[in-house]
């Protein structure tokens, strides 16, 4: 799972998967900072929407890219935030486009392919 779908929420598996990290670190920073408000179902489980998620991106960026500890992670994140934001959407932008060269680069190899044959 690379990009959110169209769902409103995310089991706390998915979420985990899709920034590859553990479950446990999940529930820990949902500790840590209280901005992060996960749904909780009936039986308790945990269900992220997708302000939640692009939260747990802007810390997992803070924390693992930029190496904060999570005290500055919590200034930053309470102090104006247009800097990390435009940081994380810059680098999520240069991802995508590299997904799509790779795409196109095999495109242009089964073409090659095709037209060999």
């Amino acid at each position: 799972m690379d990009e959110l779908g169209t769902k409103a929420y995310y089991k706390i598996s998915e979420v985990a998967e899709l920034l590859g990290v553990n479950t446990s670190l999940l529930r820990y920073w949902e500790k840590e900072f209280p901005q992060i408000s996960p749904l909780k179902t009936a039986s308790k489980r945990r269900v992220y929407n997708a302000k939640d998620i692009q939260l747990l991106r802007n810390i997992q960026y803070l924390v693992k890219v930029e190496k904060h500890t999570l005290a500055g992670a919590k200034k930053i994140l309470n102090s104006k935030k247009t800097k990390i934001d435009s940081q994380l959407e810059t680098t999520q932008l240069i991802n995508k486009m590299r997904l799509i060269v790779k795409k196109l680069e095999i495109l242009r190899d089964n073409l090659h392919n095709i037209n060999n044959v």
